[in-house]
């Protein structure tokens, strides 16, 4: 039976690279598995979501908030894809999303990542993306930014062994500098 494989954790910012990071370590590290919180995200209708006012007469889910999401239904996948790992010793099961430090999981993250922007660069990005449900105007000023200041203050008190990545940087050197940080792993080897 294959060891166990090193659960890393990507998280931080809107639009700061998490998801072209996963990526990158999927195709470097045979075997590995990518969960995505975003999978998880409860439906627009169910009525665990807290509302906010965005404005007067816009209301909005909280798409930043720990309800946003089912856990259990997150946490099961987790576990089934633990219980089957049938991939090579140095595959990773990489945790990607932007509140998942905030989540008290019944396992330890081997590694942990947070990935970093400033505000400007963080609204330059999320502006020109498009969500389901669409942002409300004012919602990042609202919420989004806000939220993701008391997920990182949250992050740093916690002294919890966690890499901050500055997201402005190229991906390439964002990516060599996760890799150096997983050589440093008794579980990873593939690319010494």
């Amino acid at each position: 039976m294959a060891k166990r494989p090193m659960i890393v954790g990507v998280s931080g910012v809107t639009c700061g690279g998490k998801t072209s990071l996963c990526d990158k370590l999927k195709n470097l590290y045979e075997g590995s598995v990518i969960i995505n919180q975003d999978n998880f995200f409860r439906e627009e209708t169910d009525p665990s979501h807290i509302w906010l006012d965005v404005r007067p007469g816009v209301r909005h889910q909280n798409w930043e908030h720990l309800v946003s999401i089912d856990w259990k239904a997150f946490e099961a996948e987790i576990n089934r894809t633990l219980n089957e790992w049938k991939e090579p010793e140095n595959g990773l099961l990489i945790i990607e999303g932007h509140i998942i430090f905030c989540y008290d999981f019944p396992f330890k993250f081997d590694k942990k990542y947070f990935l970093t922007l400033d505000k400007e660069e963080c609204w330059q990005r999320r502006k020109v993306r498009t969500y389901i449900p669409n942002d409300p105007e004012g919602y990042f000023d609202i919420c989004i930014w806000p939220m993701y200041l008391q997920n990182k203050c949250l992050m740093e008190s916690m002294h919890d062994n966690i890499v901050y990545l500055d997201g402005t940087l190229p991906k390439q050197l964002i990516l060599d500098e996760v890799i150096k940080d997983l050589q440093k792993s008794e579980y990873t080897n593939a690319l010494q």
